[in-house]
């Protein structure tokens, strides 16, 4: 029974960050979504929660009989949309991201099977070939390009934009904050002349 799992809270660096993790009323919400998608494919944990409650998501894994392991992600309200972006792809561009098992759009939050070992773990281990980090942006080149049809259905999706020709007024509001003045100035410089 999920309820009487064992849970591992790993907050890393964000000791003081407050998350909705820390309302019983919510964990017995989450709790009971991830059984529903646990249900529906079969799926039955094996291990402990283990949860990693930043400022951006809370992000739960559980061990699952079979498959590894499963995620759970509840992003905050301006990430809601991450949940249905990641389906919607799924659908676009199949095999090039995972495939959600549930996902809630009102409340942001996705259940997701494993996708393997994170990259930075990864370039932790062992030294990465320049090959394989052709393919990986030859990889994201092929997707971007697929997705040039879906621009408004991702706006549709609530995915934040920036029209190409509004990015140089999101550089003129920026403040003093980073980058640096000296790099702004740079960015400054590149900036094209405004058609005559």
């Amino acid at each position: 029974m999920l309820s009487e799992t064992p849970v591992a809270v790993d907050r890393g660096g964000y000791r003081d960050t407050v998350t909705p993790w820390a309302e019983p009323a919510w964990r017995a919400e989450v709790l009971a979504r991830v059984r529903a998608g646990f249900t529906a494919h079969g799926l039955r944990p094996t291990g402990r929660w283990r949860v990693r409650p930043r400022p951006w998501s809370v992000l739960l894994r559980l061990d699952v009989e079979e498959h590894g392991a499963v995620w759970f992600k509840a992003n905050p309200p301006a990430g809601a949309s991450e949940g249905g972006l990641t389906a919607a792809l799924a659908r676009w561009v199949p095999g090039h991201v995972l495939e959600p098992l549930a996902v809630d759009t009102g409340r942001g939050w996705s259940l997701l099977p494993d996708g393997g070992p994170l990259v930075r773990d990864v370039l932790a281990r062992e030294a990465v070939a320049p090959g394989a980090w052709e393919e990986l942006v030859r990889q994201y080149a092929a997707v971007q390009h697929a997705l040039a049809p879906h621009a408004g259905d991702l706006a549709r999706l609530g995915v934040p934009a920036v029209p190409t020709a509004a990015l140089p007024g999101v550089l003129d509001r920026f403040d003093d904050t980073p980058p640096a003045h000296r790099e702004r100035a740079a960015l400054g410089e590149l900036r094209l002349p405004p058609p005559a």
